[in-house]
C-alpha cells in the first residue's frame, strides 16, 4: 500500500513540475464527510482559459478498514461574477481497500468508479487563494465496498500559483 501511495504522489508532483511553466495550477486540500475518503490532497491544473483538470488522493482507515483512492475529473468552469465561478466535471476514480476479517484474515481489493462534480468557487482577488463548495457523486464499477451512489460533498481550500 505505501508502494502505491507513493507512486501516486510522484504522479501527482510530476504533472506539476511539468506544466507549472505553461499554465496556472493550485494545489490544496478537499474535506469531505464520511461519504468519501474524507480529506484529500487535491490538485488543479488549468487546461484551457475555461477547462481544467483536477486530481484528489485520499488516503483513510478505522474499525478494520484502510484505504486509498485516487480521483479524476475534467472541469468545465463557467463565470458567474467577478472573481466567483461554478464548474461541472466528468471523470473516474482508481483505489483499493484492505477489510480485517472476523477469522483474523483480511481482503484486499482494488476498485474502479465513474464520477461527475458540480460546485461553486470563488478566488480572492487579493491573495492567491481559492474556496470551494461541490458535490463529487461516484458510483463503483466492481469491487467497490457499496453498490450505491455516494454523494461526497466537500470543501475545499487551495493555493493559487500564479
Amino acid at each position: 500500500m505505501k508502494k502505491v501511495l507513493f507512486f501516486c504522489l510522484f504522479v501527482l508532483a510530476s504533472i506539476g513540475v511539468s506544466k507549472a511553466q505553461l499554465n496556472p495550477y493550485s494545489l490544496g486540500l478537499r474535506f469531505s464527510g464520511n461519504d468519501g475518503f474524507g480529506s484529500e490532497i487535491s490538485y488543479q491544473q488549468l487546461l484551457q482559459k475555461e477547462t481544467r483538470l483536477e486530481l484528489d488522493l485520499g488516503i483513510r482507515s478505522g474499525n478494520g478498514w484502510s484505504g486509498w483512492a485516487l480521483n479524476g475529473t475534467h472541469q468545465w468552469i463557467f463565470p458567474l461574477a467577478t472573481d466567483f465561478n461554478w464548474y461541472l466535471g466528468a471523470g473516474a476514480g482508481l483505489g483499493g481497500y484492505s477489510v480485517d476479517l472476523s477469522n483474523g484474515s483480511s481482503d484486499s481489493k482494488m476498485f474502479v468508479s465513474i464520477l461527475g462534480q458540480a460546485g461553486v468557487e470563488y478566488v480572492f482577488p487579493d491573495i492567491p487563494l481559492q474556496i470551494s463548495l461541490d458535490t463529487r457523486p461516484n458510483l463503483g464499477l466492481f469491487n467497490t465496498r457499496s453498490s450505491s451512489l455516494v454523494a461526497d460533498v466537500s470543501l475545499s481550500v487551495r493555493y493559487l500559483f500564479r
